[in-house]
């Protein structure tokens, strides 16, 4: 009986470990990580759909020196319009998915419905930090201004990555940022 219950026992967390590791990987599409290049990034995105390159387009607004842009990619079983991974000297700082829509969609809702799911409820925030965060990665000055974003949520889902989501008009934006890479610039502009 003492072995039934182990050989129960093991295959009860077997299979829960095994529904864990299923979780759609976030922020790591393709395998993709914080420590990924510029072109890492381009190969990965390459192979998930080569009949839809994406592209490398260097600038220099704010801290972003250069993005990978594509349109169509898949996010959490939705079709994101346009998916961005935003770059300060080839290092990956944040990833955007915009999918265009009304306000408070039923997509936009079924999404955050999937995101609770997965990550337990948002912490507690009024989206001022990630506000924050746009404005100094671009800086230009309320680039998203927070009474333009409404239905923010937003979680640490492990200790590098920060994900939001909000609503504006005519689209819903999801957003992984690398938040130590961030965190010093955050703590520099509070302390002026």
């Amino acid at each position: 009986m003492k072995k039934l219950n182990m050989c129960v026992l093991l295959l009860v967390s077997l299979l829960l470990i095994s529904a864990l590791a299923q979780a759609e990987p976030l922020p790591n599409r393709g395998g993709i990580t914080w420590q990924s290049t510029i072109k890492e990034v381009m190969e990965s995105e390459r192979e998930i759909d080569p009949e839809n390159p994406p592209q490398h387009i260097e600038l220099v607004t704010g801290k972003i020196t250069s993005y990978v842009f594509r349109e169509h990619a898949l996010l959490l079983g939705e079709k994101a319009d346009v998916l961005m991974y935003l770059f300060h000297n080839n290092e990956l700082v944040q990833i955007h998915y915009d999918f265009y829509e009304e306000n408070g969609s039923p997509r936009y809702q079924a999404t955050l419905a999937k995101l609770k799911e997965m990550y337990g409820e948002p912490l507690s925030t009024d989206g001022t930090e990630s506000n924050d965060i746009s404005n100094m990665l671009a800086e230009m000055p309320d680039l998203y201004v927070p009474e333009m974003a409404q239905g923010y949520h937003e979680w640490m889902i492990d200790a590098d990555t920060k994900l939001g989501i909000f609503y504006r008009e005519n689209a819903f934006v999801i957003s992984y940022t690398n938040y130590p890479w961030v965190l010093p610039y955050l703590e520099k502009s509070a302390d002026n």
